[in-house]
């Protein structure tokens, strides 16, 4: 209990706001960011690639979905360079969706 406690507060203690389009996210180094992790019980999920435009021009990242299994936590990091980690968003109550029939 006191490990979802702190992954609420976590994600709401993030300093995020929206202002003329800019958002402020909290990044970690690799170490920092696996050992919260680790006490979360979250282990890799899914990785993919995004554009991300900069003040040196448009590069790649790699973003990385965390879960844990039993406790349905997840959390959504992006890998900005070989040792800086920000979390995009945290969360619980995964759900795995192959197929629906969900309209967006």
């Amino acid at each position: 209990m006191k490990k979802f406690i702190f992954l609420f507060l976590l994600v709401f203690m993030l300093p995020v706001y929206s202002q003329s389009k800019k958002t402020e996210v909290e990044c970690f180094n690799l170490q920092d960011l696996a050992q919260t992790l680790v006490e979360f019980g979250e282990k890799p999920f899914a990785v993919g690639t995004t554009p991300r435009i900069d003040a040196n021009g448009l590069k790649e990242t790699t973003m990385i979905f965390f879960i844990n299994p039993k406790t349905l936590s997840w959390t959504l990091v992006e890998k900005m360079d070989e040792n800086s980690y920000c979390v995009m968003s945290a969360g619980y109550n995964f759900n795995l969706v192959i197929e629906s029939n969900i309209e967006i």
